[in-house]
């Protein structure tokens, strides 16, 4: 600075722009002026000898960003987040490089602090492509992403030109809620606004990592997502389905339903075109759903196609949970063709001390749920993973609680542990004998898949047993020899027992010997979806189920090429 006049050191000194002279090769800060200083809350000769921008909250990398931006130019302008995790200033540096005739090149750097102006950009932008009451995507930013997913995954490929579409897809869902304007006239615009928050909220806890979700319009949203495979993307969408069928607002607020349906579609040419392919085949699926569904609540058939049935509009999904139990609604079809709601009641009675009381009301609400969704009493499932009494004494309890909701005999089965099952050794035969003697069926939760176990359990002979698919049969590819065993044990409990739910992770050669036996193959859901026991079935045929057969059309559908 010495060979600088006068006036020049005290007009940079007196400056209002922040600015610092910095050496051009190691980075070090030779003269600050006082605007700086005070915007750091130093005095200026504290910054000389420093490493720029470490007064800033930078580092070395930060300063070679700097160099580069100059290469070749003599100005640049960088502007860069610097500082901590927690308290984050946006910078400007204005940085020209001054070469003089007799000495070392310099930088000039004017810095702003322009952190008020990040942040009002960020609401702008923020405010333009999200709904404001939800906190999700609209429509715009929904459909700019989407396209923008289908074609990443078209680039995402390591070769050119044509690629394999079976290696990537894109699942999308659309959701509607049922009878939302009877909500806000009914419980006012207050408890509108909280049942759509709702809906954002349970939308984005179902949705897996990476799925995106919007609200489109006033009381319909979506959620894309992307997956290896097309099965992958459906399998995906069904449990996002399954997972927000009805939404709880409050406990003065109605419990909302939403319908839905989902597409799934390939990357490939023309995006746009798929886009909008995908939309229409998903908004097409969920206003069947809807018809469907509003068909069944009011008993009669609604439109359906020759593979629909009540599981496209009544997909598995929780009614209620409470402090001391869960009740689930399954959509069942029968081997007859009829078709039932399952409801499923888990009980955690470590929780929870239940009561007689507290027991018939939750069989009531079953009951009064089946009512509403198929228009007549159903089958009932009550599972018993941790219940506070014996076995003997539980299914005596629960018989009397059944008897006094008003449940028809028949109608409801009880679904015990294996250990519970036979604890005690032959006390089971009891237990089968007390459920005769009320009509109430038996199902096995998690029984083992051991040759021992199963011949047991045929010695039990009830009237009906269900046992959980996915346990009887190992799913891993590489079934172990005793798989075919394990078959052949089952074929032969299907000729005691009046019922079989199904055998899933069936290779293709145990599927040969299955056919062999004379078994036949029908098609059912996937057990996965069904919570926590599985597919049920409740006729007297042999239904063995294979992960590799046909399934039904579910709800939604798959977009081609």
């Amino acid at each position: 600075m010495s060979s600088q006049p006068w006036s020049a050191a005290e007009a940079f000194d007196r400056a209002p722009a922040a600015m610092a002279m910095i050496d051009a090769d190691d980075g070090t800060v030779l003269v600050a002026n006082r605007a700086l200083a005070q915007r750091l809350g130093v005095d200026p000769e504290m910054l000389v000898g420093l490493a720029w921008p470490s007064p800033l909250g930078g580092t070395r990398n930060d300063f070679k960003a700097i160099v580069e931006a100059l290469a070749g130019h003599h100005r640049a302008v960088i502007e860069s987040r610097l500082g901590d995790l927690i308290d984050p200033v946006w910078w400007r540096q204005s940085v020209a490089k001054v070469v003089p005739d007799d000495g070392q090149p310099y930088l000039i750097i004017q810095v702003e602090d322009r952190s008020a102006e990040h942040l009002a950009n960020v609401e702008l932008t923020r405010a333009a492509d999200h709904d404001e009451l939800t906190g999700l995507w609209n429509r715009r930013r929904f459909r700019r992403e989407l396209r923008s997913a289908m074609t990443e995954s078209a680039a995402g490929h390591d070769g050119v030109g044509d690629h394999d579409e079976a290696d990537a897809a894109v699942g999308l869902v659309l959701l509607d809620v049922d009878g939302f304007k009877a909500v806000n006239d009914t419980f006012g615009h207050a408890t509108g606004d909280a049942a759509l928050s709702a809906v954002a909220s349970a939308l984005v806890g179902a949705a897996p990592a990476g799925a995106a979700a919007a609200r489109l319009s006033g009381d319909e949203f979506a959620v894309f997502l992307r997956a290896n495979t097309r099965e992958a993307a459906s399998e995906s969408c069904a449990r996002i389905v399954a997972a927000t069928g009805r939404v709880v607002v409050g406990a003065n607020a109605p419990e909302i339903r939403l319908s839905a349906g989902w597409a799934v579609g390939c990357p490939g040419p023309d995006p746009d075109r798929r886009v909008h392919d995908l939309m229409i085949e998903a908004d097409v699926a969920m206003y069947a759903n809807k018809s469907r569904a509003r068909a069944q609540l009011n008993g009669t058939s609604g439109p359906r196609s020759d593979e629909g049935s009540v599981a496209d509009a009544w997909p598995p999904h929780r009614v209620v949970e409470e402090r001391g139990f869960e009740l689930w609604a399954h959509p069942v079809t029968l081997a007859d063709g009829g078709e039932v709601v399952l409801h499923d009641v888990t009980l955690r009675g470590a929780e929870l001390p239940v009561t007689l009381g507290a027991l018939v009301r939750m069989l009531e609400m079953a009951e009064r749920h089946s009512r509403r969704s198929v228009g007549q009493p159903d089958r009932y499932l009550i599972h018993l993973p941790d219940f506070p009494l014996g076995v003997g004494s539980a299914v005596n309890w629960l018989g009397r609680a059944a008897a006094d909701a008003g449940l028809s005999p028949g109608s409801v089965t009880f679904a015990l542990p294996e250990a519970r099952l036979l604890e005690g050794g032959r006390s089971a035969h009891q237990v089968l004998a007390s459920l005769r003697e009320q009509g109430l069926g038996l199902a096995v939760d998690s029984f083992g898949a051991e040759v021992g176990s199963l011949r047991l359990l045929a010695d039990l002979v009830p009237d009906q047993v269900w046992f959980d698919p996915r346990l009887l049969i190992p799913a891993a590819p590489d079934v172990p020899a005793s798989g075919l065993d394990l078959i052949e044990v089952a074929v032969a409990l299907v000729q005691r027992l009046r019922s079989l739910t199904g055998i899933a992770g069936v290779e293709p050669a145990q599927l040969d010997l299955v056919r062999q036996l004379g078994v036949d193959l029908v098609k059912v859901p996937d057990p996965a979806a069904y919570k926590p026991v599985g597919v049920v079935a409740m006729e007297a045929e042999i239904r063995v189920v294979s992960e590799g057969a046909a399934r039904p059309r579910e709800a939604g559908s798959t977009t081609g090429s």
